[in-house]
């Protein structure tokens, strides 16, 4: 009797604990997704995240600005600063082309 209610239990922690990191992973994607929208990655709000074709990480600095300008003639270009949302970023929108 005790042993089928602790398998019970622990049935119900493992449930519990799964639950508990799908709904932190969908916070996290949801917060991904407004900071991936938001306009200081896409400054033209005719772009979305999926027309990015290059991927820029890159401290900000007249030499980034430069790159920015001259790269945005010929493709769409994101600038990241943070290495986490850069990777995240080119997961999900499957990116090819990262400097």
């Amino acid at each position: 009797m005790i042993s089928l209610e602790s398998q019970k239990i622990s049935r119900l922690l493992e449930i519990i604990e799964r639950n508990k990191w799908d709904v932190l992973r969908k916070e996290t994607e949801k917060q991904e997704e407004e900071e991936l929208e938001s306009p200081d990655i896409l400054q033209n709000e005719d772009l979305n995240a999926k027309d990015v074709k290059l991927a820029l990480y890159s401290a900000p600095s007249p030499l980034t600005d430069s790159l920015i300008a001259m790269l945005s003639h010929e493709t769409v270009v994101s600038v990241f600063e943070d290495p986490e949302r850069l990777i995240s970023f080119c997961n999900k929108h499957q990116i090819k082309f990262v400097m």
